[in-house]
């Protein structure tokens, strides 16, 4: 079961390489195999090579540093070739000057490749040629982090399309390099992410880089750490930063831009309106720099994660970041750490937190804040409810700090990490910490690694930690604790059923592995257990060993660089066959048997790190029981009847990992349906249940809904397509007054009727947790309705409600619409099909003049025509906050189309408009279409299944060459001429997706689609199935496809092509 595999630095020769290599052959489990820092040479990675023709679960190989030279690179290539499983090639060793050659031949053929890493090798000048060549051919890197000098990856840049990060680390880059890579980023129109760390770039190449980030529109990550990027360089970046509208992260550390550069950055936060992420750490802005940041910060609004770590800040500085702080409402991640902010520093940013409201990381480790510092900290902890992660380590807090943060901790209710290492807090600060953990509900995570703290500190936390049960995560390493307080800890976390992650590096002599080992095998909760870098003797991991293989839950061992003498290996191997790791089994479709079956239940008994288990159309197994890790179950199309279920339902009252469990498509009656509700009453852990397309019936949701009752954790409920009706409903809604956890409720294709309906909304005036109810498909009437009209006056938690094909007519409707105006927590209503007609959209159209919360409406199917569209559209002229609208299937006509076109030239929130399947003839495209010259939100407009013909689809292409926001668009099923849309594609430079499926495009369309496809940059799925495209232009289609290289997906689907295409498209895509 093993999958991952890392036996790096190692010392491994080539004979271990070759043992390995012989193993890969056989295995079929082992995914991910790391081997860097060995000495395997070229014997040993000959041998892997071959391995990897006849393997097929390798995705991922890590062969750094390893001495591998050119020639058995190019057999690890032409090995890459056949294999079809590897995705992630690691290798940097010692190729030579045509050494790119190897790795070129692998990017051509190798069409999985997703990463390719070269590691930081300096490749010489006639090592990368071919590499870079075979960047604009290779279309699957879309991450390629290639390290090499002077290449030619400039070059490279402006033919990729599909490159959207680019990593050039560690070279020593010349200037007409520089700017070369600056050039080619004007042409490129997808790279999002640049990271040229440590290229010593001069002040030219710097403003270079500015110029191109004037001009440049997809470039959202920058990163030029480490650069030697001086004041004058971090100048012109500024500059360029008041004209860019994409950058949202920019890291500028470990440079030397000083006071005067960072405030020249601190000008441009005032105008950039786009920027998220600023890195300045290690770049000597002093307290200077830091004030002018701080002035940026009190008129910047996008700004939510800043770094002035190591930066010379003394308490100028921090005072000036601390006004800021009083003033901004943005920032949430704040590190300052490594700095001089002293004890008047921490008091500036202690006043700020106590009227911040947005911070919610913040890192002060290093800053001699001392024990008055702290007191200070302490008092602002007590008033702030918005920090969550708090890092106080090395400031030299003392006892007295330490005490004023425990009581702290008994007062604040948001903090739920806390670093204080290194702080000298000795035992009377750990007895205080301690005393606060048996008051606190909200810490999770606790370092107190070398502080001086001996037994009796140690003692209180254990204490501590029988009471606590929140803390998850807790840190002692490097402490003076002894074996026999270890013994106390021990204790401590058997009793507690929190913590899953314990780090202890203290002085455990030789044969004191038992407390440890007792952790081990009675904390069934640990996931990670870090002993640290101690050496145990032959006799202290024997108890450990054995722990393990009871052991039920721990998928992380950290048992780095501990010293295990020869003689006390032998129990390793067993711990390994016993210690799986794979997460997630999936035997779905494989028609186990039930012996097959019922050893999978025996193995799950003893599994110790399964988490799903998707069982699919194979029998079930009784092993919930015993197993201690399994949090998803899926048993769906088992043909699970009573039996079966009873099985399930029996072991979830002793089970108490699951949280999923999936029972639909079974044919569960009522008997099924009570044995899982008996189980939901005893169950504590499962939050998601899946009945749906069962035959539970009224019997079945009446024993659920008064399981619902009692049951404290389920939140989502699938009770669709189980013939309920009244009475169900009725026991549902009773429960749904009691019950406080649910938030997800589906009875889809139900029949609960009126009657019903009034049920479920009486108890949603007196619910306060549902938020996503579906009634869609259950003859719910206009009364029923109305009823539920009358809850959302009251209730203030739905926001997500499906009342789809039920028949709510013009009355249910407008009841309502009548609630929305009452009603500010809906976000999304469904009333598609419901038989709505004017006077029901005349009621959606006013309150949509009035509601501010409604983003999602569905009015599909409702006859409305074109008076009731001709009011939603002037609504929309109003309306600020809706953006999804669906009109399909409404028997709009021109008028109706031509007012929803004025609305758009005035609504700015709309994103994605469904017309669908009207009667939207060419004179209503047209209408369309001049809309679109002047609308810059809509991104998804749906016009397939209509009327609109070749006019106006010339209508709508024209407007694609103006448009600059649309990015899908489907024209299906319209008859339509392929040409107008094929030119509009030549300058359109936003739509992805295209269809144009069902529209009789013959050989003049396809020829022209295919000219367009040559320089197209941005389509990326493009339909043009059941057309009338014959071999001729399909071969034309083919042969632009291998020089479009931005296209991934294309439907050629039902156009009578012959075999003679298929196979020339086959070709195409190899060079695609």
């Amino acid at each position: 079961m093993l999958q991952k595999f890392q036996a790096g630095r190692n010392r491994i020769s080539k004979e271990g390489a070759k043992a390995i290599a012989d193993a890969l052959k056989h295995n079929d489990t082992l995914t991910t195999f790391y081997l860097e820092n060995n000495v395997i040479s070229n014997e040993g990675a000959q041998a892997i090579a071959d391995a990897l023709k006849h393997n097929h679960t390798l995705t991922t190989l890590g062969l750094q540093y390893n001495q591998i030279t050119s020639r058995v690179a190019q057999t690890i290539a032409d090995a890459l070739k056949a294999n079809q499983t590897v995705t992630t090639i690691q290798e940097s060793n010692q190729i030579a000057a045509k050494g790119g050659q190897p790795n070129d031949n692998t990017l051509q053929h190798k069409h999985n490749l997703a990463t390719s890493h070269l590691g930081s090798k300096t490749t010489s000048s006639k090592g990368p040629d071919p590499v870079a060549k075979a960047l604009p051919r290779k279309q699957a890197h879309t991450r390629g982090t290639l390290h090499f000098d002077h290449n030619r990856k400039s070059d490279a840049l402006k033919h990729i399309h599909t490159l959207t990060t680019r990593g050039l680390k560690y070279n020593q880059i010349p200037i007409e390099r520089a700017e070369a890579i600056a050039d080619a980023l004007k042409h490129n129109d997808t790279l999002s992410a640049l990271d040229v760390t440590c290229k010593k770039v001069d002040y030219e190449e710097t403003d270079a880089l500015a110029f191109v980030l004037r001009q440049n529109h997809t470039l959202t990550s920058l990163n030029l750490v480490q650069n030697g990027i001086f004041c004058q360089g971090a100048q012109v970046i500024a500059d360029a930063m008041k004209h860019n509208h994409t950058l949202t992260s920019l890291n500028l550390s470990d440079n030397e831009i000083s006071a005067e550069g960072a405030e020249a950055i601190a000008d441009a936060l005032k105008h950039n309106g786009s920027l998220t992420t600023l890195g300045v750490e290690g770049s000597r802005i002093s307290d200077e720099g830091a004030k002018a940041i701080a002035d940026a910060l009190k008129h910047n609004d996008t700004l939510t994660n800043l770094s002035l770590s190591n930066n010379h800040i003394s308490v100028e500085g921090a005072e000036a970041i601390g006004n800021a702080l009083k003033h901004n409402h943005t920032l949430t991640n704040l590190d300052l750490s490594n700095n001089q902010i002293s004890v008047k520093g921490a008091l500036a940013i202690a006043e700020a937190l106590k009227q911040n409201d947005t911070l919610t990381n913040l890192d002060l480790s290093n800053n001699q804040i001392s024990v008055e510092g702290a007191l200070a900290i302490a008092e602002a902890l007590k008033q702030n409810d918005t920090l969550t992660n708090f890092n106080l380590s090395n400031n030299y807090i003392c006892v007295g700090g330490a005490q004023a943060i425990a009581d702290a901790l008994k007062h604040n209710d948001t903090l739920a990490t806390l670093y204080l290492k290194r702080n000298q807090i000795s035992n009377e600060g750990a007895q205080a910490i301690a005393d606060a953990l048996k008051h606190n509900d909200t810490l999770t995570t606790l370092y107190l690694e070398s502080n001086l703290i001996s037994n009796e500190g140690a003692q209180a936390i254990a204490d501590a930690l029988k009471d606590n049960h929140t803390l998850t995560t807790l840190g002692l390493q490097y402490n003076e604790i002894a074996s026999r307080v270890a013994q106390t800890i021990a204790d401590g976390l058997k009793a507690n059923q929190t913590v899953t992650t314990f780090q202890k590096s203290n002085h455990v002599a030789a044969g004191e592995g038992e407390p440890n080992a007792s952790i081990l095998q009675h904390k069934q909760n640990v996931a990670t257990f870090h002993l640290g870098s101690k050496g145990i003797s032959s006799e202290g991991p024997d108890p450990i060993a054995e722990a393990l293989r009871r052991s039920q839950a721990h998928t992380d061992l950290g048992l780095t660089e501990i010293t295990i003498s020869a003689e006390n290996t032998q129990g390793i191997p067993e711990i390994i066959k016993r210690k799986h790791t794979t997460p997630t089994l999936d035997p779905e479709y494989n028609k186990t048997s039930h012996g097959e079956a019922d050893a999978i239940g025996n193995a799950l008994e003893i599994d110790d790190t399964l988490t799903n288990l998707n069982f699919g159309q194979n029998p079930r197994s009784d092993a919930l029981r015993q197993n201690h890790t399994l949090t998803g179950l899926n048993l769906v199309e088992n043909g699970t009847f009573r039996e079966g279920v009873e099985v399930v339902a029996d072991a979830l009252k002793h089970n108490h990992t699951l949280t999923i469990l999936n029972l639909s498509d079974n044919e569960i009656s009522a008997e099924g349906a009570e044995a899982i509700a008996e189980a939901l009453k005893h169950n504590d852990t499962l939050t998601t249940l899946g009945l749906q397309r069962n035959k539970i019936s009224n019997e079945g949701a009446q024993a659920i809904a008064d399981a619902l009752k009692h049951n404290h954790t389920l939140i989502i409920l699938n009770l669709s397509d189980n013939q309920i009706s009244v009475e169900g409903a009725e026991a549902i809604a009773v429960a749904l007054k009691h019950n406080d956890t649910l938030t997800n409720l589906n009875l889809n294709h139900n029949d609960i009727d009126v009657e019903g309906a009034e049920a479920i909304a009486d108890a949603l005036k007196h619910n306060n947790t549902l938020t996503n109810l579906n009634l869609s498909k259950n003859n719910i009437d206009c009364e029923g309705a109305q009823a539920i009209s009358a809850a959302l006056k009251q209730n203030d938690t739905l926001t997500n409600l499906n009342l789809s094909n039920n028949n709510i007519i013009d009355g249910g409707a407008q009841a309502i619409a009548d609630a929305l105006k009452h009603n500010d927590t809906l976000t999304a209503l469904d009333v598609s099909f419901g038989r709505v007609g004017f006077e029901g959209a005349n009621a959606f159209a006013y309150v949509l003049r009035q509601n501010h919360t409604l983003t999602s409406l569905n009015l599909a199917g409702n006859g409305i025509f074109p008076e009731g569209v001709q009011v939603i559209a002037d609504a929309l002229k109003h309306n600020d906050t809706l953006t999804n609208l669906n009109l399909s299937n409404n028997n709009i006509d021109v008028e109706g189309v031509e007012a929803i076109a004025v609305a758009l030239k005035h609504n700015g929130t709309l994103t994605n408009l469904n017309l669908s399947n009207n009667e939207i003839s060419a004179e209503a495209a047209e209408a369309i279409a001049d809309a679109l010259k002047h609308n810059h939100t809509l991104t998804i407009l749906n016009l397939s299944d209509n009327q609109i013909s070749v006019e106006g689809a010339e209508a709508i292409a024209d407007a694609l060459k103006h448009n600059g926001t649309l990015t899908n668009l489907n024209l299906s099923n319209n008859v339509i001429s392929a040409e107008a849309i094929a030119d509009a594609l030549k300058h359109n430079h936003t739509l992805t997706i295209l269809n144009l499926s069902d529209n009789q495009i013959s050989v003049e369309g396809a020829e022209a689609i295919v000219d367009a496809l040559k320089h197209n940059g941005t389509l990326t799925n493009l339909n043009l199935s059941n057309n009338e495209i014959s071999d001729e232009a399909a071969e034309a289609i083919a042969g632009a496809l291998k020089h479009n290289d931005t296209l991934t997906t294309l439907g050629l689907q039902c156009n009578q092509r012959t075999s003679r295409v298929a196979q020339t498209i086959a070709d195409a895509l190899k060079a695609n």
